[in-house]
């Protein structure tokens, strides 16, 4: 599923804070299916311009997807 947590718009710029889950059931990065639910939060920047996208910006947090995936342990660390 994906959500749209926060939505703004300035000017030509869109900005959205997005949230997306699912259950991890094929292999993904190296890591194979762990059967848990996952998610990935991203804050996006867009710039409209003449009524069309012109340029995306975005920061992906893969922490909690990679912790959930069982791809890290604890904090950062990896396994």
């Amino acid at each position: 599923t994906i959500a749209i947590d926060h939505l703004h718009a300035e000017g030509d710029r869109v900005f959205c804070f997005i949230r997306l889950q699912g259950t991890h059931t094929g292999p993904f990065m190296g890591a194979p299916p762990s059967g848990q639910r996952v998610t990935i939060r991203t804050a996006d920047i867009f710039r409209i311009e003449d009524g069309r996208l012109a340029e995306h910006w975005d920061v992906v947090d893969e922490k909690e997807l990679l912790a959930a995936m069982g791809v890290l342990k604890g904090g950062d660390e990896r396994k």
